[in-house]
């Protein structure tokens, strides 16, 4: 009967990441499987349980009451208000604190799929935290402040005249980053619940000094209760409160089992939330434990970091023991030097960090591990963990390694239109190769989507990188590409042909010289595995025409559209010369509302086949012999002829 519980919530844990008729026929073989080996009637509860719970999550969330909103989470570039018992996502408000009350005047939509390969999808991100609708905001009147300590804590923070020790102080104290993508650590380490943990880990020591353990359990409990009526209930709040009335099952492994079903049945999503997966994962390998050692937590967030962040340094893993035990105190500590005015100790806090990062910078890991590796890593690790043998940590860094130079072992050529929202970004990667060529880099807001497609495919240089024109759509991540990366080459200047990887990239219009910034953009002609690419930055009609007019012979397969699908590009008689089998339009929810419609008609009148990141996200084209495949992140599959 040992593992039974484990067992049934990890064959639930499957069964939800299918929806619909699947779900259902799959919990149906779970109780027949569990009855047939237990002779348990119980699971039938949990079957039962199961379909009410997901039967009410089916039905529409509760949509806004009234137009009364709170401030309840600051984030860079977006705010959750509170309305009622639920979270709504919308943009920032100028001047907007935290628990300031505003009246606002607003259109609901539901957020929308935002798809990538390696960027995780923001609908499926705030569905772990029960947001499920965007509020437009079409007026905003603030009725009253925020008298709370948060609030006069961040008001107290953005008083900081430096701002790096302004963000590091956001970050730790109310986790101001961009969480839903995790690109760095910090983020990882938010999102994975850790702050809250920790905190709450001391107070339960706190109480449980004061008072008898099962009084201390009783009002630890009502304590957590208390904090999540007053704020909001999330992932890890759910899974402390649970994990305390489970605190007196015997079996740890029942009770784990028991955590798992219970956090799954509140809201099947928290599958898709670090603040889920981390615990459980770290739960589940202690299980196997002989005894505790110092870096036993070092070795388990290896794999986890690598499956949320694409890469883990020693430097931010060594940091992890620390950061989980020591945060209730660097809180407090960093709290007094901002009340008693210590900023210059602050500084030197974080020179002495920077510091120690610069140290470590080249040592880390990247690539998006499989679940297969996945898998062994964590039977190598219980393995270690039981046996404490040497030998088990080297296999795990032999399969680290193997992860981070994964892409020697593709045999096909990538050809990647990535999906950075509004602007552009191409990469090219050969076969067998642990580099890439790129042409432009996106927007500085989108980086987080271009760091982790390169951290996914563990790539850590940059042989070419051509910037097609000075806007910052385009080469907004040039800076932030010098500082993470090996940026060999960096070609700003038109040229008339560039060879790499054995492929040429063929100048067009390099002698010409236009007075619009726009129109200079660099464009290039390549032909890979059987197909001419044709890059036009964010040229004109009056380029498109000179372009036509010089090249008569001009032949094109896939065309980058210009300028975003914009109507100032895209002429009928520049598609109709070219008549492509493909036009890819780079773009996202933009206010010039690119594509334009004008630009589709074009399209459609000429029938030539076009994609738009907007709306299938990244778009890949993987070419062998004379083989090229396109594949796009909503999974859409097809050959190029």
């Amino acid at each position: 009967m040992k593992h039974r519980w484990l067992l049934c919530s990890l064959l639930f844990l499957f069964a939800v990441y299918f929806e619909g008729a699947q779900f259902y026929f799959l919990l149906g073989l779970i109780g027949l499987y569990w009855f047939l080996r237990y002779r348990d009637r119980t699971v039938f509860i949990v079957v039962l349980l199961a379909f009410c719970f997901l039967f009410v999550l089916q039905l529409d969330p509760s949509l806004p009451k009234g137009n009364s909103y709170r401030v309840e989470v600051v984030k860079p570039y977006y705010l959750l208000l509170k309305n009622g018992h639920s979270l709504y996502y919308a943009e920032r408000i100028e001047g907007a604190s935290y628990d300031d009350i505003y009246t606002l005047e607003t259109t609901l939509s539901e957020l929308k799929e935002d798809s990538s390969f390696y960027s995780r999808s923001i609908k499926k991100i705030y569905a772990s935290q029960q947001v499920y609708y965007q509020l437009n905001i079409l007026s905003a009147e603030k009725v009253r402040e925020g008298s709370s300590i948060r609030r006069s804590i961040w008001n107290k923070i953005q008083e900081v005249d430096n701002e790096e020790v302004r963000l590091f102080l956001n970050q730790v104290l109310f986790q101001y980053d961009d969480n839903d993508l995790f690109s760095n650590f910090d983020s990882f380490l938010n999102s994975s619940g850790i702050p809250l943990s920790s905190i709450c880990y001391l107070l339960r020591k706190a109480v449980g000094f004061v008072f008898y353990p099962q009084l201390s359990s009783v009002l630890f409990f009502i304590l957590l209760f208390a904090y999540g009526s007053l704020t909001h209930f999330s992932c890890t709040l759910y899974r402390l409160l649970l994990s305390e009335l489970l605190s007196f099952v015997e079996e740890q492994d029942d009770a784990l089992g028991l955590l798992i079903l219970g956090l799954l049945l509140i809201n099947p999503d928290y599958r898709n939330s670090l603040a889920f997966q981390l615990p459980i994962y770290i739960r589940f390998v202690s299980l196997y434990k002989k005894d505790r050692q110092r870096f036993d937590s070092f070795f388990i967030s290896i794999p986890v970091q690598l499956a949320f962040n694409y890469r883990f340094s020693l430097f931010s893993s060594l940091l992890f023991t620390l950061y989980r035990s020591a945060y209730p105190l660097l809180c407090l500590l960093l709290l007094i030097l901002l009340y008693a005015r210590g900023v210059f100790l602050l500084q030197c806090f974080m020179e002495f960090i920077k510091m120690a990062d610069a140290l470590f910078l080249n040592w880390y890991l990247s690539g998006k591990p499989g679940l297969w590796l996945v898998a062994l890593y964590t039977w190598v690790l219980v393995d270690y963990f039981q046996k404490r043998k040497k030998s088990r940590i080297a296999l795990m860094a032999v399969l680290l390694v193997g992860n981070q130079y994964q892409s020697f072992f593709h045999f096909t050529d990538r050809s990647v239109f990535l999906n950075v929202r509004h602007g552009d970004c191409y990469i090219y990667q050969s076969s067998f190769s642990n580099s890439v060529f790129m042409i432009d880099t996106g927007s500085t807001y989108n980086y987080s989507r271009l760091k982790n497609y390169l951290n996914a495919r563990g790539i850590r240089t940059i042989d070419k990188l051509i910037v097609t024109h000075d806007d910052g759509d385009h080469n907004g991540n040039v800076e932030a590409l010098k500082k993470d990366y090996r940026v060999k080459e960096i070609i700003s200047e038109k040229q008339d042909r560039i060879i790499y990887k054995g492929k040429e990239w063929v100048g067009l219009l390099q002698e010409k010289s236009y007075a619009s910034e726009n129109d200079n953009s660099q464009i290039y002609l390549s032909r890979i595995h059987g197909l001419n690419y044709l890059f036009c930055g964010d040229i004109s009609k009056e380029v498109e025409e000179d372009l036509v007019d010089t090249y008569p012979q001009l032949k094109v397969d896939i065309l980058k559209s210009a300028h975003h699908g914009s109507n100032t590009s895209n002429s009928f008689p520049f598609l109709s010369v070219l008549y492509p089998k493909l036009v890819i339009i780079s773009c996202g929810d933009n206010i010039y509302h690119f594509p334009s419609e004008e630009t589709i008609q074009t399209l459609q009148a000429l029938k030539i086949p076009y994609l738009c990141t907007k709306d299938e996200g990244d778009m890949e084209i993987l070419s062998f012999g004379k083989w090229n495949i396109l594949f796009t992140s909503t999974h859409l599959l097809q050959q190029i002829r």
